[in-house]
């Protein structure tokens, strides 16, 4: 996450915290809060990370204040718009996936875990069959 290239699952992510941190609506947020030291957290990369990306546009000074009193209510609002907690947890998901690697498939000829890899290894004199497990590391074939 430390580099500076986004991805776009980060990106809509990021737009929707700033849209909901400039309205006030963000929850977990305390007053006083500025949005870089907030993005930092949400995104989980460095405070000057932030200042890079959004260099130009005084992110460090944005302080949020929140529109909600006590009770979870808007304060002349209405109530909370539940649509944007529900919109902001989709694109939580979609970030913390887009950072996860995918798992190697178990068809993989390449994943030397898969059932199918003794039967696409050339064979060489000498080769094993399968490479060896790493539970049986060290461990001498029975003679």
């Amino acid at each position: 996450i430390e580099c500076l290239s986004v991805s776009q699952e980060e990106e809509e992510y990021a737009k929707f915290l700033i849209e909901e941190f400039e309205k006030g609506t963000v929850a977990g947020c305390e007053n006083g809060c500025t949005l870089r030291a907030f993005l930092s957290r949400k995104l989980h990369c460095a405070p000057m990370r932030i200042s890079k990306k959004y260099a130009g546009k005084s992110i460090g000074k944005h302080v949020f204040l929140s529109r909600f009193n006590g009770n979870g209510i808007r304060g002349s609002r209405g109530p909370t718009d539940t649509s944007n907690n529900a919109k902001l947890h989709e694109l939580e998901m979609k970030f913390y996936k887009s950072l996860v690697p995918e798992a190697p498939s178990i068809t993989d000829p390449h994943n030397m875990y898969s059932p199918m890899t003794p039967f696409t290894w050339p064979m060489h004199p000498g080769m094993p069959i399968a490479p060896p497990h790493p539970a049986f590391a060290g461990v001498q074939p029975m003679s």
